[in-house]
C-alpha cells in the first residue's frame, strides 16, 4: 500500500543512498541506490546530486508507486545538528552548510518537500523499530555508527535525545573521530586489534559519560563484527546493528513518514 512507503536517504561523507521504504515494516522496496558525494559537497551540489538519485530510483520504481518517488514524504539524514531550521554543526561535508535552511534548499532543489534528521538519530530510530533495540524500549539505549567519523543517538525508554555528537568527545588528546573511526583505522593502516584497542578506550569514556544500558554499534564496520567484536571488554552489552547500511535510509524514511 503505497499511505506506508516513503523515502529514506542517507548523506554521508563519500556517498548519498537512497532507498524507497515500507515504514511498516522497515523493508527496503529494493536495493538501495548508491551514488557518490559531490565535491565540493555543499548543500546546493549534495542536493542536485539527491535530485538526480530521485530521478533515478523514479525510473525504478515507477510501476510500483504509480504517482512518482516525489509525491511520498523524503526523509534526508545527514552527518549535523540542526536548530530553529538551520543547520548548526556538520562533519564530514562541506562547512558551507552551517546557517543554511536546509529543508528550502533541498525541497527546492531536489522538487519534492523534504524533511531532515541526523544521520546517527536515523539509525537509531530504525535499530529500536526494527533491529537490534526492539526488546530494549524501556531502557538507555546509546546508538554508535562507525564510519568516515562517529555518529551517536541517545535513547532514554524509547524516547530519542536528538542531535547528540558524542564522536567529538577527546580520547588520548584527540577527536574521537580523529582517534577511532574507521576511517582512521583505514588511513592509518591499524590492524583490527590495534582499532579495537582505540575503540575500547572510546567506549570506557562515553559509558562514564551516558551511562547506557545497551550500547548498537551500526555503519559498514558492524558487518565485520566477527573481526573485532570479541576484543571489545564492556561492562554494558555492545551489540551490531540488525539493518547494518540500510539503518540510516531505513530511520529518515520512518522520521518522514511520521513528520512530513
Amino acid at each position: 500500500m503505497s499511505e506506508q512507503w516513503a523515502v529514506g536517504i542517507d548523506i554521508g561523507g563519500t556517498g548519498i543512498k537512497v532507498a524507497c521504504v515500507d515504514s511498516a515494516t522497515g523493508q527496503l522496496m529494493e536495493d538501495q541506490l548508491r551514488i557518490p558525494t559531490p565535491e565540493p559537497s555543499t548543500a546546493t551540489h549534495v542536493a542536485q546530486a539527491v535530485g538526480q538519485a530521485l530521478d533515478q530510483l523514479e525510473e525504478r520504481s515507477r510501476h510500483t508507486i504509480p504517482h512518482g518517488i516525489r509525491s511520498l514524504p523524503i526523509g534526508l539524514a545527514f552527518p549535523g545538528s540542526i536548530r530553529g531550521g538551520k543547520v548548526t554543526f556538520l562533519g564530514n561535508l562541506d562547512q558551507s552548510w552551517v546557517g543554511e535552511d536546509v529543508t528550502s534548499v533541498f525541497s527546492s532543489v531536489a522538487g519534492a518537500e523534504c524533511v531532515f534528521l541526523n544521520d546517527a538519530d536515523a539509525a537509531g530510530l530504525a535499530e529500536i523499530r526494527f533491529g537490534a533495540g526492539t526488546q530494549a524500549h524501556d531502557k538507555s539505549v546509546l546508538m554508535l555508527t562507525l564510519g568516515t567519523g562517529i555518529g551517536s543517538a541517545l535513547f532514554t525508554k524509547g524516547q530519542l535525545y536528538p542531535y547528540t555528537e558524542f564522536g567529538h568527545i577527546t580520547v588520548d588528546g584527540k577527536n574521537a573521530e580523529r582517534y577511532a573511526s574507521v576511517s582512521t583505522k583505514d588511513r592509518e593502516r591499524l590492524t583490527y586489534e590495534e582499532w579495537a584497542g582505540r575503540l575500547q578506550k572510546y567506549l570506557d569514556q562515553i559509558i562514564l559519560l551516558t551511562n547506557p544500558e545497551l550500547i548498537i554499534v551500526g555503519g559498514w564496520i558492524s558487518s565485520q563484527h566477527a573481526t573485532w567484536l570479541h576484543l571489545i571488554d564492556s561492562p554494558v552489552p555492545v551489540v551490531t546493528a540488525q539493518l547494518h547500511n540500510d539503518a540510516g535510509i531505513v530511520g529518515a524514511a520512518m522520521y518522514a513518514h511520521e513528520h512530513a
